[in-house]
């Protein structure tokens, strides 16, 4: 008898983060980041034993690049009076 069908043979699935911050003064300047998902390009299903989500399929392989860049402040225009 097979005490572990395909139906539950454990799944890995491999995500990678990079990220940097750049601070100067103790004040965050900016930040970016990577995220790759699913680097194996693994086919899927799992379900979450809860009343509100079934079962789904696994993400397939997904990039997503983040940056979050300082606004400099711009005086408001000011229009002569005609």
């Amino acid at each position: 008898m097979d005490r572990t069908p395909a139906r539950v043979t454990p799944r890995h699935i491999t995500d990678l983060v990079l990220g940097y911050e750049k601070t100067r003064d103790q004040r965050k300047r900016y930040d970016v980041g990577l995220q790759f998902t699913n680097l194996t390009h693994r086919t899927a299903l799992y379900n979450f034993q809860s009343l509100f989500v079934g079962t789904r399929v696994v993400q397939p392989s997904t990039a997503r690049a983040t940056a979050n860049l300082p606004r400099h402040h711009q005086p408001p225009h000011h229009h002569p009076a005609a």
